[in-house]
Formats: structure tokens, C-alpha cells, sequence
């Protein structure tokens, strides 16, 4: 049902939902698709993944809490201190308003947490890779006590800022002394992200410069007419968190296609996928380069002629020939009736046919046998 309060602040209850949802569903096909290939394609797991997982997990219960128990009360506490000329105050808004302070304050505090894991994901990510560099490794250790802090005070932000529950004190928060209060944790805590941010630029760049724009974007417009805007500040923390998982995610399709394509280029090429046109002008260079005719075949028979198949056998059309030196000795031995014929000799004569094509010398001067 559609209410006045709705159209309170700069983003509409319709807008935010939307938003919202069509990047959580990116994030939940990139977390997915990104564990697919880890668990059934690398089948390994590290610690990235636990901290992306638990961010994830950050991120659902958040949105879970604020789509249902946060949101309308929301718009009802904006339109109330805004002042909307139209605003629908129900008999209980008092009840509301305490309930909506309360499940803000878990929303926040678990999407923060979301945004924190991950940094850390990307921190153990890297971790891996400067594991043998000693001056990174001790700038990764500083980096990650570095955001432990940042991770801690940024939750207690949250409670700091106005630690009133179910408390008329609770409306003292919405007071410039409030504000004021409010406005100054923000901004410590928005200058903590961001060297943090920036610490970890070393190791990240395209995470860091979207996380610094988004979180830019959220301090600069979070007060409006004097007031605190609560629907401008958890907008973008969500879309904070859900555009860190997203890009978390992605990384394991980097690896993934680089390992892919690094295996495709080890694999040597097989011997049947020859194109069609390299065959033709292969052919027609020999067919007009005589040289060539009979080199070939020398080049088949004491390269090619030696492949194994599949089972490691070797086809017997590409076996050797048997050299002609040998027929040719043992035809000179029996033109010399294997008389007076001594070793040495037959070795010599076996020794003058290296050339293939070459008979004998002492066989072309050889008498030739008598007929009886």
C-alpha cells in the first residue's frame, strides 16, 4: 500500500526497494557463480571465501531485517522530522519509532559488517600472493590491525550515536545537539574507511576507488534541512556492501579465465586440426620447389615416422626402413660366394653405402659370377 511517507527524503521507498533488490540479486549470482567455480572447477576453499561468505550472510540478514521490520518506520521517522506537509502519523508512532531505532541500528551494524568482510576477503586474497615478501607482509599485517580498529569503532558508531532505547530521550538525537553528535561520529568514521581504503589501494585499486566514491557519496548528503537523513545514510551503506561483494566475487573469474587460458596455451596443438588452406599452400609450395621433393621425405620418415598413438604403440607403416647398407653387404658377401670374404671387409663394404642411393664400389668392379 502506497503512503505519503513514502515520497519522504531524496529517494523513494519504490526507488530504494528496486535498487536494492536488482544488486542483491548480482550479488547473489556472482557469490554463487564465484563458489561454483571454487568448490567444483578449482575444488579448494580459503579464507577470502569464509570472509565473502559472512559478509553475504551480513548483508541477507540485514536486508531481511530492513525490508520487513525497518523500512516503513523508516520513512514515517524521515517524514516526521522533515516535516512532510502530507504525512500520515498512525496512533502508534511512538512505538514505531522506538522499534525503527532499534532495527536500524542492527541493519547498519550488520551492513557495515558486510563492507568490512569485504576488505578482508580481498586482504586474505592477497595475502597468498606476497606470502614471501617481508617488507608487504609487514604492510599487510598494519593494513589488516588497521581495519580490525576501523571494524570495531565503525559498529559501535552506531549505538554511540544516540545509546537511547525505547527512551523519550530517544527524540533528543534528532536535536541539533543530536546531530551534531551524530554528524561527528560519521565523519570519523567515514575518514577511517577511507584511509583504510586507501591503505589497501596497493592491493586493490578498482575495489578501493568504487568503495571511496560510494562512501564519498554518502557523508556528503547525509543531513538534510538540519536533520539526519536515515534513508540517504542506509541506501548507500547497503549499496556499499552489495557492490563490495559483487566485486569480491568477480575476482574468481579472473583467475578462473587466466588458468584457463594458460592450460589451452601448454596443451600442444593436435596433428589432425590442420586447416584447410595451410594444407593447400603447403602442398603447393612442394609441387613447385623441386629441392624439396626429397627432403620431405627424409624430414617424415625420421620425424613423423616415429609417433606413437594414443596407447603408445607405434604403427607399423611408420616404422624405419631397414637400412640399405645391410642388403647391400650381405649382396656383396654372396656375389663373392661368402668365399675369403673376412669380417673386415664386410664391414668396410657396409660402412661405403651411408649414402643411400650409392652402390658399392668394390661391388661395380666385382667379376660377376660364372654360370656353371
Amino acid at each position: 500500500m502506497s503512503s505519503p511517507n513514502f515520497q519522504a527524503g531524496r529517494i523513494s521507498k519504490h526507488a530504494f526497494v528496486a535498487s536494492t533488490a536488482v544488486f542483491f540479486a548480482l550479488c547473489l549470482l556472482s557469490a554463487a557463480s564465484r563458489f561454483y567455480i571454487r568448490l567444483r572447477i578449482q575444488k579448494q576453499l580459503s579464507f577470502d571465501d569464509g570472509f565473502l561468505l559472512f559478509g553475504l550472510c551480513c548483508l541477507v540478514c540485514a536486508l531481511v531485517i530492513l525490508y520487513t521490520m525497518a523500512i516503513d518506520k523508516m520513512y514515517l521517522v524521515l517524514a516526521l522530522t522533515t516535516k512532510l506537509p502530507n504525512a500520515e502519523i498512525p496512533p502508534d508512532f511512538l512505538e514505531q519509532s522506538y522499534d525503527f531505532h532499534k532495527w536500524i541500528t542492527i541493519t547498519l551494524m550488520l551492513s557495515w559488517s558486510a563492507i568490512m568482510a569485504v576488505k578482508f576477503s580481498f586482504l586474505f586474497l592477497f595475502r597468498k600472493l606476497i606470502d614471501r615478501i617481508k617488507p608487504l607482509t609487514m604492510y599487510w599485517w598494519v593494513v589488516t590491525v588497521f581495519n580490525i580498529a576501523v571494524l570495531g569503532y565503525g559498529v559501535s558508531v552506531y549505538y554511540l550515536a544516540c545509546p537511547y532505547y525505547y527512551d523519550p530521550r530517544n527524540f533528543q538525537c534528532s536535536l541539533p545537539s543530536g546531530v551534531a553528535l551524530t554528524m561527528r561520529h560519521s565523519i570519523a568514521q567515514t575518514v577511517l574507511d577511507l584511509i583504510g581504503d586507501l591503505l589497501i589501494l596497493a592491493f586493490s585499486l578498482c575495489l578501493t576507488v568504487v568503495m571511496i566514491l560510494v562512501t564519498i557519496t554518502r557523508i556528503s548528503g547525509i543531513k538534510l534541512n538540519g536533520s539526519i537523513d536515515q534513508v540517504w545514510e542506509t541506501y548507500f551503506i547497503i549499496l556499499a556492501a552489495e557492490i563490495g561483494i559483487i566485486l569480491t566475487s568477480v575476482t574468481a573469474f579472473r583467475a578462473f579465465f587466466i588458468s584457463r587460458r594458460d592450460n589451452n596455451k601448454a596443451k600442444p596443438p593436435p596433428g589432425n586440426q590442420t586447416h584447410w588452406y595451410s594444407q593447400d599452400s603447403s602442398i603447393l609450395k612442394r609441387l613447385f620447389t623441386p629441392s624439396l621433393w626429397r627432403s620431405k621425405s627424409k624430414e617424415h620418415s625420421s620425424s613423423e615416422g616415429y609417433k606413437a598413438d594414443g596407447d603408445g604403440h607405434f604403427p607399423m607403416e611408420d616404422l624405419p626402413d631397414v637400412p640399405r647398407a645391410q642388403m647391400t653387404g650381405i649382396r656383396t658377401f654372396i656375389n663373392g660366394n661368402g668365399k675369403g670374404m673376412s669380417t673386415s671387409r664386410i664391414m668396410e663394404s657396409q660402412a661405403s653405402q651411408d649414402d643411400d642411393d650409392a652402390w658399392p664400389i668394390h661391388a661395380q668392379h666385382q667379376e660377376p659370377e660364372s654360370k656353371v
